[in-house]
């Protein structure tokens, strides 16, 4: 079974753990790979990737 956290849980993983959060970025193929595959428009319609940066305080 798999499992999934909303972001509000994943943030207070992170600061529970003693880290502070210094970023949030949400990649995305370029306009040049979206136009290079239509299915690029399909796939991402919901961010496919979350990278928080943190550091320990």
């Amino acid at each position: 079974m798999q499992k999934f956290y909303s972001l509000e849980q994943y943030i207070g993983m992170i600061t529970a753990a003693g880290f502070v959060i210094t970023g949030i970025r949400e990649p995305r193929p370029t306009e040049d790979q979206l136009l290079e595959d239509p299915q690029w428009y399909v796939r991402f319609q919901r961010p496919l990737f979350l990278l928080i940066e943190a550091r320990l305080e």
